[in-house]
């Protein structure tokens, strides 16, 4: 398992902005910060797909490829937790003309947190017939970065509300509102150097990060 880092880059623009409530005065901010996170997971996304004018022999390849993927998931020790996978479906194009073949589809996501498993399982997918497929860097702690990130926003927001507050002769009583979302920025990213290159060093063995962007609109009470 890898160490987490998490890193708060910067707070890339503000809007303030006040409004007259029953209880006072509501002082509403929005910021937005980047939150640089150091991968401990590689997410793979795998679709099982056969194609046949014979519904059965396109069934059953399928299955024989279904099979195979689940061998190599309890080869590689990967738990139950780590796996998300959708029912086979088979049909037949209604839109295409003369179009005879059955296709069936099959969803499957796996979570890696052992990095030395990454090229194994392309080489053995491709072995299996299974050439759809890509993956991403992620974290497994994505639900305590988000936290991290809006508390941060938070902190900025208040140090704000009570500058402003101040000038107004008031005082900042509390949080009323926070509305927020994030979203994933991928690519432009530095790669985290943690060792001195080797002879046969991997690239899976350079510290991945990427980038999460968090939005927050806060609002707090001000009173006298």
């Amino acid at each position: 398992m890898r160490k987490i880092i998490i890193s708060i880059i910067l707070v890339l623009f503000t809007t303030i902005n006040y409004c007259q409530s029953n209880d006072g005065t509501v002082f509403k901010y929005t910021a937005v910060s980047e939150i640089a996170v150091q991968a401990d997971l590689i997410i793979f996304q795998i679709t099982i797909s056969e194609q046949n004018t014979d519904p059965e022999a396109a069934y059953k390849i399928h299955k024989e490829k279904e099979s195979k993927l689940a061998s190599l998931i309890k080869e590689l020790g990967i738990p139950d937790s780590n796996i998300v996978y959708s029912l086979l479906s088979i049909s037949q194009p209604r839109l295409a003309r003369d179009n005879k073949n059955y296709n069936t589809n099959q969803k499957i996501r796996l979570k890696l947190d052992d990095f030395s498993l990454y090229e194994k399982v392309q080489i053995e997918l491709l072995k299996m017939g299974i050439n759809e497929f890509n993956s991403i860097f992620s974290s497994s702690d994505t639900d305590k970065i988000r936290e991290k990130g809006i508390t941060e926003l938070v902190l900025t927001a208040r140090e704000e509300a009570e500058t402003y507050a101040e000038e107004l002769g008031l005082k900042v009583e509390r949080v009323i509102e926070i509305e927020s979302r994030s979203r994933r920025l991928d690519g432009g990213k530095p790669v985290f150097f943690t060792a001195s290159p080797e002879v046969d060093y991997s690239m899976m063995d350079i510290p991945q990060s990427y980038s999460v962007k968090l939005m927050a609109n806060i609002s707090f009470l001000l009173s006298k």
